[in-house]
């Protein structure tokens, strides 16, 4: 059983927490987004815009150049540069990588739980420069 446990964008890397074959595993992993655009030509395609129209694919070789793109059209005004996709790429790479229609699927006991509970108090309300702060170790 396959399953991700957390993930994040660190430039244009996606670092990912995952368990793969029972086993866990720290990936990072270079995404290749795709975003769309329309094309009349392209009447078999099996991408539209909510008006009918068909898209077509275009992948890019890292994050920071689909955001350019991205920017581009918009900084444009030209409605027939519209770029179509969710720019939040990570997100469509984990619902690719994994994909469930009824949630995820996971293992309960290959995933470790923790609760931290700080609590401190301050002994003064003027809080001067030298103000001490006491820590207590909850358990």
């Amino acid at each position: 059983m396959d399953f991700f446990l957390n993930f994040y964008m660190n430039g244009k890397d996606l670092c990912l927490k995952h368990i793969e074959n029972g086993v866990l595993r720290y990936s990072k992993i270079q995404l290749k987004p795709s975003l769309f655009y329309v094309d009349p030509d392209n009447s078999s395609s099996q991408f539209h815009t909510l008006d009918g129209r068909p898209l077509s694919e275009m992948q890019y070789d890292n994050v920071f150049e689909a955001l350019k793109s991205i920017k581009t059209a918009k900084s444009s005004g030209n409605n027939d540069c519209l770029l179509f996709g969710f720019p939040k790429f990570e997100y469509t790479y984990i619902d690719e990588k994994y994909p469930g229609q009824d949630g995820i699927e996971f293992d309960p006991s290959m995933v470790k739980i923790m609760n931290i509970d700080i609590e401190t108090e301050c002994e003064s309300r003027d809080y001067p420069i030298s103000h001490k702060i006491k820590v207590r170790k909850k358990t």
